[in-house]
C-alpha cells in the first residue's frame, strides 16, 4: 500500500468547497483543514503507483481553487525505523 500526504494551498475564499471536492478524490481517506502554511492536508491510499499518481499529480491540482501542491510520499512509518543505537 502506498500513502502519501499532500498539503494543498487553496484560493482564500475556496477552503471549503476545495476539502469536500478533495473528499470525493478516489483513494483519499482524511482531509482536514488547518492553519499555517498549507490550507488542507489530505492522506491518500493506494495499491497502485499509477492510481496514487493520478490523484496526486493530476486530480487534486485540477480542482478549482487549488493553487498549488506539495506531495509527501510515505517513505516509512514509525515501527519500520532502526531502532537507537542501530545503523
Amino acid at each position: 500500500m502506498r500513502k502519501a500526504y499532500v498539503l494543498i494551498d487553496t484560493v482564500e475564499d475556496k477552503v471549503a468547497s476545495v476539502a469536500s471536492a478533495v473528499r470525493y478524490k478516489r483513494g483519499v481517506v482524511a482531509v482536514d483543514i488547518v492553519g499555517g502554511a498549507h490550507n488542507i492536508i489530505a492522506i491518500v491510499e493506494s495499491k497502485d503507483t499509477q492510481a496514487m499518481a493520478k490523484a496526486t499529480l493530476v486530480e487534486i491540482p485540477g480542482i478549482e481553487g487549488v493553487t498549488n501542491t506539495v506531495i509527501c510520499p510515505v517513505i516509512g512509518t514509525e515501527d519500520q525505523a532502526p531502532q537507537e543505537g542501530e545503523g
